[in-house]
């Protein structure tokens, strides 16, 4: 009798172990979720969603190859004032989708002891933390991209027909959220290949019938949105290089930039072991660790081959297949050597109490410390398309007693605007070669001729802020952290006039 209980004592153990590093999730993503100020790119998909919920479906602002995520934006209805929050809140329960997927996959793969260890892997990396307290497109990829995954293997672990389906919807979604999701195209054909104990015949018709719930998905689509000729594939083509003589110069330095963010996202102990894991679980598990390497060739090789722009957050899909074969290598070495299990898990916990508390914390309190990675400090604290600066002296026109009307020549205008709500900012479009400069101080000017106004400016390479109307008076510099690009409001006098041969 006791045994009995015993033995059912266990998994549910487990299942309330996962139950708490989810709601540990929770807390780590939504705690202080506006400390790092809204971001460019995610300013755009919001102001893209609001024109999707007045009847744009298709707008090509920001939609081409990521039409998932402004739709989904469209239904959480992100208006002003929480409409930071309110996005990345979505995007941080929708992850949860994500990682019930990777905990099932860990599970399926390994053991149930796998799967809350990679639940406890993921919340503790520091680089999935990063991306899923932002509302970017990338993120809702990586969490397409792991349901998918999951699916694809159960496919090669039952070869049913409706798996099939599912897989071929799966990628569908996947391709919605966002277009490089074109890499995942053989993935219906290797799960048919790992199914077991089958004939050619029946692998066909499995791969079959998920190419065609895929087609029967994407054909009708693709046919709307060239008769509506938005081209969805357009992201590709300014993301990615051809092959042409440089192909090798480029691998070899997407190769190098890739390692280099791991390193300084999830750490030296993090990749060594994931590579020893890797390994021992290649040894224990030929299949399940065959088809893992697999998928993480599929999500990296088109960016390490082509990548022409290659970023961090271009690359977060690779993550949960570096920690997958880290989960595998522990959970299996703990199988086969249990009792080296109190030292294990003290080293977990050591890993995350050095490396992943002092990010958690940064990224709730103070975002700038955040130890980022090469550009992404210009890209999210010190650069124009960062919100540092724009949200302050949104922050300020917004507590005014009696606001004036606002021009933005600020490149992150969007984010300026949703700080300064309910005053209205009018954000003209600033093309980045310089040719609407003087397009935008004839707006400036003609706005002063009928009363005072203010003007929002940062010192861009494409806006000449000598060309500023006058008179004007400097009333507020929101400096950004680290940086010599701050952002200043100016009150421009009414009749205000620009300079002379301007």
């Amino acid at each position: 009798m006791s045994t009995t209980l015993r033995k059912r004592s266990r998994p549910d153990r487990r299942w309330l172990s996962a139950l708490a590093i989810l709601a540990l999730y929770l807390v780590s993503r939504l705690h202080n979720l506006d400390a790092l100020p809204l971001f460019q790119d995610e300013s755009l998909y919001i102001d893209t969603a609001q024109r999707v919920r007045e009847g744009q479906f298709l707008n090509s602002a920001v939609t081409n190859g990521r039409l998932l995520h402004v739709w989904t934006n469209a239904v959480l209805g992100p208006y002003p004032p929480a409409v930071g929050w309110v996005t990345r809140a979505g995007m941080v329960i929708a992850g949860l989708a994500g990682l019930a997927g990777f905990y099932r996959l860990a599970c399926s793969m390994v053991s149930p002891r796998a799967g809350w260890i990679g639940l406890l892997l993921w919340l503790a990396a520091p680089y999935l933390l990063l991306y899923e307290r932002m509302a970017l497109a990338d993120t809702m990829f990586n969490i397409t991209s792991v349901i998918l995954v999951w699916v694809a293997w159960k496919l090669a672990q039952t070869g049913r027909r409706d798996v099939a389906l599912g897989v071929g919807t799966a990628l569908f979604v996947t391709l919605l959220a966002k277009v490089t999701a074109l890499v995942w195209l053989p993935l219906p054909a290797v799960a048919a290949l790992f199914v077991p104990r089958i004939g050619w015949r029946r692998r066909l018709v499995v791969a079959g019938l998920a190419y065609g719930a895929f087609a029967l998905l994407a054909g009708p689509f693709w046919l709307v949105l060239r008769w509506k000729q938005y081209d969805y594939l357009g992201l590709s083509d300014s993301m990615l290089g051809g092959v042409d003589r440089n192909l090798w110069d480029r691998t070899w330095q997407n190769i190098q930039l890739v390692w280099d963010i791991d390193v300084a996202y999830l750490g030296w102990p993090v990749i060594l072991l994931a590579l020893l894991g890797g390994l021992f679980w290649l040894a224990q598990r030929p299949r399940s660790a065959l088809f893992t390497l697999l998928v993480l060739g599929m999500v990296t090789g088109g960016s390490l081959l082509f990548g022409r722009d290659v970023n961090s957050r271009r690359v977060l899909s690779h993550v949960p297949w570096v920690i997958l074969p880290l989960v595998a290598g522990i959970t299996l070495l703990i199988e086969r050597l249990p009792r080296w299990q109190p030292a294990i898990y003290a080293a977990l916990v050591l890993w995350m109490a050095a490396f992943f508390a002092p990010f958690q914390l940064a990224a709730w309190n103070d975002p700038p410390d955040l130890p980022l990675y090469g550009n992404d400090v210009r890209e999210y604290v010190t650069g124009e398309a960062s919100g540092y600066g724009v949200t302050r002296v949104g922050h300020y026109l917004r507590d005014l007693p009696d606001p004036l009307p606002t021009l933005g020549f600020v490149a992150n205008c969007l984010t300026l605007r949703y700080a300064a709500y309910p005053v209205e900012v009018a954000c003209p479009k600033i093309a980045w070669d310089g040719t609407s400069q003087a397009q935008l101080m004839r707006q400036a000017e003609s706005w002063a001729a009928e009363g005072p106004v203010y003007v929002v400016a940062e010192p861009l390479v494409y806006v000449d802020l000598a060309a500023l109307p006058a008179p004007h008076t400097v009333i507020l510099v929101a400096d950004r952290p680290g940086s010599d690009q701050p952002v200043t409001l100016y009150r421009l006098d009414q009749g205000a006039r620009r300079p002379e041969g301007e």
